[in-house]
């Protein structure tokens, strides 16, 4: 994922509402709620084990740095 992290911020808006446009094309309107929705949950998931990921290293971090 390093790579990704290259990608300009406008170049991935554009990547993926690309993305979106083609795959929504052949679906049906329930179809098209239905795949937004579990993409809305994966990206949901992913933000929030990011959230526990950083606050898990600022204890840590606090647990290290401040305890004698």
């Amino acid at each position: 994922m390093s790579d990704l992290s290259k990608v300009s911020p406008d170049t991935l808006i554009i990547l993926v509402t690309l993305f979106t446009v083609l795959i929504s094309q052949n679906f049906s309107l329930d179809q098209t709620n239905v795949v937004g929705n579990v993409f809305a949950q994966i990206g949901a998931s992913l933000l929030t084990k990011a959230a526990q990921d950083s606050t898990h290293f600022f204890f840590k971090f606090i647990i290290l740095h401040f305890s004698h």
